[in-house]
């Protein structure tokens, strides 16, 4: 399972590297979509939060660092469905450049965490 999650992350990265990059309007989009009612907000809020609090736990651009992620982010019973999510986000950002690797950070991953979230209630 372990390799069959490495063998997706390079794909992910592979094929985010043949998509253009998602722009600022469509970032603030993403945001607007997600939250557009107050508990939305605000628990888009706390996930961004989170997140940027454990960004500095890892690397997105590694496994180990990833992991070291997920698991400061969600506890070990959301981890599967906030992993499995953050590489589809990751599948349209190109998280070889630093800009992907914001989007990631800061919209992607926090959208990600409050559907699973919401999937767990």
């Amino acid at each position: 399972m372990l390799i069959a999650l490495a063998v997706a992350v390079v794909l992910a990265m592979a094929a985010s590297a043949c998509h253009k990059n998602t722009s600022d309007s469509q970032a603030k989009a993403k945001i607007s979509a997600a939250a557009n009612t107050p508990q939305n907000q605000e628990a888009l809020k706390v996930a961004q939060d989170k997140v940027a609090s454990c960004l500095s736990k890892g690397t997105v651009v590694t496994k180990a660092g990833r992991q070291s992620i997920y698991v400061c982010v969600a506890p070990p019973a959301q981890q599967h469905a906030l992993k499995a999510c953050a590489l589809s986000a990751a599948t349209k950002e190109n998280l070889a450049t630093k800009k992907g690797r914001q989007q990631w950070g800061k919209v992607d991953l926090p959208n990600c965490l409050v559907q699973v979230q919401k999937g767990a209630k």
